[in-house]
């Protein structure tokens, strides 16, 4: 009995993680290239960022009542979550580097 519970549990632990490392290179392959926002790879289940326009991607962020870590410099953290959040989280990201173009 206690192996079968083990088995489901690591099975879901293994496919949650193929799930954060799919997301996080997804999101990464979209913005990498980015002129306003640089982007370093990742092997975390985060994506870690720098701009010289922070203020203004907190603001847009905020608005959205999405929370990403805002580090004192020009640095930013963004976790990765679902489907859905990074596409909320990638919208973002794309009208922030688009805007004023």
């Amino acid at each position: 009995e206690n192996l079968k519970i083990n088995a489901k549990v690591n099975g879901f632990n293994e496919n949650a993680i193929q799930n954060v490392i799919a997301e996080r290179e997804r999101a990464y392959q979209e913005v990498k290239d980015y002129k306003k926002l640089t982007f370093y790879p990742s092997n975390a289940n985060f994506l870690y960022g720098r701009t010289d326009e922070k203020d203004t991607l907190m603001k847009m962020f905020e608005e959205k009542n999405i929370t990403i870590r805002n580090y004192a410099d020009n640095s930013f953290r963004i976790t990765i979550g679902s489907k859905e959040e990074n596409d909320m989280v990638l919208d973002v990201l794309r009208r922030f580097e688009y805007a004023n173009c």
